[in-house]
């Protein structure tokens, strides 16, 4: 049975405030502020538990064609967006109708989290506009594809040349993904015509140049169909 290292979300929460107080010039409110350390059995360094089944779990896996990328405890694969950022503190963007598409992976600050192949180093947390705690990877906020109907499909990979499967160190993972989506997950031209999407509704095999309606996603032909709407 694969061990995990158990990680409490308040020391997560407590880094983020430090950070947050040694960056800023002002008197910002801090979105963690209410939040206690819950009672931890043994010290800090005490040999990994295992992580409940049913509990949130950050799991390094290896995909095809793009390496080493994380998965949920479902076996989901994750993802970061260019639109955010990581430094000098980590931002989320995608909010409404793009979190629809891209819901973001949310936790209880006061609970734990299980990492599996994932250094406690990489991870973090940023409030979210409506107030729930956003995981991330080396500062990057991180999301599930709504187009990934099954665990193990990398469907939002490459798409709208802004989403990318994340790697355990939070960098965007390399290569073309796969899945029932098909949303522009080979990244490519080619891809978005073969999806069926909206963005290859041109019928001109994806090219995107032929100026048509339907190539208004991409331009290029670079983007997909799963990108049409406001650029997610």
């Amino acid at each position: 049975m694969p061990r995990h290292r158990l990680l409490p979300l308040a020391a997560i929460a407590a880094a983020t405030l430090a950070l947050s107080a040694c960056g800023s010039s002002g008197g910002s409110t801090d979105p963690y502020a209410s939040v206690s350390a819950p009672a931890v059995g043994g010290p800090a360094s005490a040999e990994p538990t295992a992580a409940p089944s049913d509990g949130p779990l950050l799991a390094a896996k290896d995909a095809p064609n793009l390496g080493k990328i994380v998965t949920d405890a479902e076996g989901y694969t994750l993802y970061r967006f260019d639109k955010d950022s990581a430094k000098p503190k980590p931002t989320t963007t995608c909010v409404d109708a793009c979190a629809t598409k891209w819901p973001p992976v949310t936790v209880d600050p006061k609970g734990k989290l299980g990492l599996e192949g994932i250094t406690k180093e990489a991870v973090g947390m940023v409030q979210r506009p409506d107030g729930t705690s956003q995981l991330t990877l080396g500062g990057w906020p991180v999301y599930r594809f709504a187009g990934d109907t099954e665990p193990g499909a990398t469907g939002g990979q490459g798409s709208g040349g802004t989403w990318f499967a994340v790697t355990p160190e939070g960098k965007k993972a390399a290569g073309t993904g796969s899945g029932a989506s098909g949303a522009g997950a080979s990244g490519s031209a080619g891809g978005a015509g073969a999806s069926g999407s909206a963005g290859g509704a041109s019928g001109s095999a994806g090219s995107g140049a032929s100026g048509s309606a339907g190539s208004s996603s991409g331009g290029s032909g670079s983007g997909s169909g799963a990108a049409a709407d406001s650029g997610y």
